[in-house]
């Protein structure tokens, strides 16, 4: 799955939307996402590092693998941080960023 957060506009085709962080853990409960596209600031006042937050936590106990992320709306160093975080912890060998697609 390749999973858009954002709670504004319409996902591109081949996305997956989540309008909040609780929508976007309830998919990934259902399906592993093969790449997270993060908007910075949703409408109900969370974040993607809210997300990010939350996988560092799965990838942490194993129960994510690696994936392809990005940073598509705002600012992406403290999401970039916490992602490069569960990089390390699904075992990706090169945590320095090389993992962000620009959406």
């Amino acid at each position: 799955m390749r999973l858009l957060l954002d709670s504004y506009g319409e996902a591109p085709r081949g996305y997956v939307q989540a309008k909040s962080v609780s929508e976007a853990l309830n998919l990934l409960r259902k399906q592993d996402a093969s790449h997270i596209s993060f908007a910075e600031n949703l409408a109900n006042g969370e974040t993607g590092l809210d997300l990010a937050k939350y996988l560092v936590l799965l990838a942490k106990d194993g129960l994510i693998g690696s994936m392809t992320w990005g940073v598509h709306s705002g600012s992406n160093a403290a999401i970039a941080k916490a992602m490069g975080t569960v990089d390390f912890y699904t075992g990706v060998s090169d945590c320095s960023g090389t993992k962000y697609v620009k959406n």
